[in-house]
């Protein structure tokens, strides 16, 4: 795999948003877990999960382009899931997240595209 040297920061940007989006997804996951439960574990988790979300998006130096990556894996995640499993239970989550991005999008969008 040849890797240039101006490419980097553009996989590590990429790299830090998906790792966003598997801990947003992972802290939303694990709440509704510990919602339904009362399982202090999971709260643990969640909380974990929030931290790391926070700490991938405080060690990129382009923090509006992992934003966008993290809510865009979360609406295409959520769509994927919603076709397989057929059903409409992630769209209280997918909706944000996408409306989100489109506005990441209009507020900032020369510092992302």
């Amino acid at each position: 795999m040849n890797l240039e040297r101006q490419n980097l920061p553009e996989y590590r940007d990429r790299l830090l948003g998906f790792l966003g989006a598997i801990a947003i997804g992972g802290t939303v996951g694990h709440f509704l877990e510990w919602e339904r439960d009362r399982n202090i574990g999971q709260l643990e988790l969640c909380i974990g999960f929030l931290l790391a979300c926070f700490v991938c998006v405080m060690l990129s130096p382009n923090r509006y382009l992992v934003a966008f990556y993290s809510l865009s894996a979360i609406v295409v995640f959520g769509i994927v899931g919603a076709i397989v499993q057929r059903t409409v239970a992630g769209l209280p989550l997918i909706l944000p997240c996408a409306l989100f991005a489109y506005l990441l999008i209009r507020w900032k969008g020369k510092a992302i595209l």
